[in-house]
């Protein structure tokens, strides 16, 4: 309700912009950690320039937090649908401009993507958990193609993350925390899909119509990808 009901407030009053979102999810991410009591380390350094779609492992809802404390540029989640649906808060991820995708039908999912697609002409950094789900641990789960996709459709290098460490303050299915946790945080270079051959536009409207996307080369940058994310991480995920 804290950062909800500002954000919705200031959509109604006209003054609900970009600039006054991203202060506010820093200032809770922030406090979150604070009260929380994370000692956080970041390796590696933010690029410039952008939009990136950045992609992270998925330990916990603290990973949530962790992003929006230390990322430099205006970033927006791909969040599941079922979050957009509890009152108030759901409203306020609208207006702040979050995306809700519903993984179990592919032509909304379709429709999301289109729509983060836009976010990204208009200079908005989209953040993608390519796993779908909080995993249980530290291990990796499978990756989802649509990120990868979005990608290499719009020409835009994918931004890898590793975070390690946010399950041990709240893991999967816990709905307490344990203080005084470290957390990890590894950015890594990007990684231009067209460096994949991958210069396919499934979203295309030119005139000879949408370019399917190699499936071969989208899985060797997929595995790529997970592999770079998977090297930080302090356990070994196979």
């Amino acid at each position: 309700l804290r950062i909800s009901v500002p954000t919705l407030v200031d959509a109604w009053v006209g003054r609900g912009d970009r600039a006054r979102h991203d202060a506010r999810l820093r200032a809770w991410a922030t406090r979150l950690l604070d009260q929380a009591q994370v000692a956080l380390e970041v390796e590696g350094t933010f690029p410039s320039g952008g939009p990136f779609v950045v992609m992270s492992n998925h330990q916990s809802m603290y990973d949530i937090p962790t992003m929006y404390r230390i990322y430099p540029h205006c970033l927006r989640m791909v969040a599941k649908r079922e979050l957009f649906s509890i009152p108030i808060w759901g409203q306020a991820l609208r207006t702040a401009e979050f995306i809700a995708i519903d993984r179990r039908n592919r032509a909304a999912a379709r429709q999301s993507l289109v729509l983060a697609q836009k976010r990204m002409a208009d200079g908005v950094h989209i953040w993608i958990s390519p796993e779908g789900t909080r995993s249980r641990g530290r291990e990796i789960g499978a990756f989802k193609r649509g990120g990868f996709r979005l990608a290499a459709s719009t020409h835009t290098p994918i931004l890898p993350i590793t975070i390690d460490g946010t399950h041990d303050v709240m893991p999967r299915g816990a709905w307490t925390i344990t203080p005084g946790r470290s957390v990890r945080v590894r950015i890594h270079d990007l990684v231009d899909p067209r460096s994949y051959g991958l210069v396919g536009d499934e979203h295309g409207d030119g005139a000879h119509g949408p370019t399917p996307i190699d499936s071969q080369r989208l899985e060797v940058l997929m595995a790529d990808v997970r592999a770079t994310i998977a090297s930080s991480l302090r356990h070994d995920v196979g």
